[in-house]
C-alpha cells in the first residue's frame, strides 16, 4: 500500500501543477487581449482540463462559462479543408472530385 501512495501524491502534485501553469498561461493570453472563450482538453474521452476566459456579456462584465455558447465564426473551414486533405491522403477522396460525386441532390454541385 505504502509503494502506491507516493507515486499517487506525486503524480496528483505534477497535475496539479501542471493545472496551474496552463491556467497562468490562458490568464495571460487574456490579460493581453489574445484569447477569448472556451478551452478544454480531453484524454481517453474524459476532460483533463477546461477553461473559460472572457464576457459573454462585455457591457455588464458577464462571465462566460463552460456552458456559454460562442460564435465560431469562420473556424469550421479550416477543419473542414483538414478533414478534407486527410480524406485525400487516405484515398477516400481526390482534390478535384465534385461535390455532386457524394451530394449529387445539392443544388449547382456539380460546379
Amino acid at each position: 500500500m505504502k509503494n502506491l501512495i507516493l507515486p499517487l501524491v506525486l503524480l496528483s502534485s505534477t497535475c496539479c501543477l501542471a493545472q496551474n501553469r496552463l491556467d497562468n498561461y490562458m490568464e495571460h493570453l487574456f490579460q493581453n487581449r489574445k484569447v477569448m472563450g472556451s478551452v478544454a482538453v480531453s484524454h481517453n474521452e474524459r476532460i483533463i482540463y477546461s477553461k473559460s476566459l472572457g464576457y459573454a456579456d462585455a457591457n455588464i462584465k458577464k462571465e462566460i462559462d463552460e456552458n456559454t455558447k460562442i460564435r465560431i465564426a469562420s473556424l469550421t473551414k479550416t477543419y473542414t479543408a483538414v478533414l478534407v486533405l486527410k480524406a485525400a491522403e487516405e484515398g477516400l477522396l481526390k482534390l478535384g472530385d465534385k461535390l455532386s460525386d457524394f451530394y449529387p441532390m445539392i443544388k449547382n454541385s456539380q460546379i
